[in-house]
């Protein structure tokens, strides 16, 4: 387990990491929510930028500053290749799910089909012979 300064050191593009605080945004990331690191800019010695697309699609770089230390930079843990793994296996069940249900709800539409609203709807469906009786 690293600590949160030792984090920025060993972070690089392409790891997957999990935000544990972020103290200075006015609109911060959820703690907690993962992200995939794009890019890591070294700003100087301990002065850190990292880009990151966050799973929730916004994109929003993390700030350190090794003078000022954890209590104004952000923290995040890089996480291991089988926690990455098991949260996209989880997503993808998910999303088979989602797509199931999909699928269901069009074929119910096939033998329910939605209620004729013109009259010319009414008369294509019911036949000429039941408009001629109505009138």
């Amino acid at each position: 387990m690293t600590t949160a300064d030792e984090a920025w050191e060993y972070v690089k593009a392409g790891d997957t990491i999990e935000l544990t605080f972020m103290p200075n945004d006015p609109d911060p990331i959820e703690k907690g929510e993962w992200g995939t690191v794009i890019d890591k800019i070294v700003l100087g010695p301990g002065n850190y930028q990292l880009w990151v697309e966050w799973d929730s699609g916004r994109n929003l770089a993390l700030v350190h500053n090794a003078a000022n230390g954890s209590q104004w930079g952000d923290e995040f843990r890089i996480l291991d290749e089988e926690a990455v793994i098991a949260k996209r296996r989880a997503q993808e069940r998910i999303a088979a799910d989602f797509e199931f249900e999909r699928d269901r709800i069009r074929d119910t539409r096939e033998f329910f089909p939605r209620r004729p609203r013109t009259r010319e709807e009414r008369a294509t469906i019911m036949g000429s012979w039941a408009w001629s009786e109505r009138r």
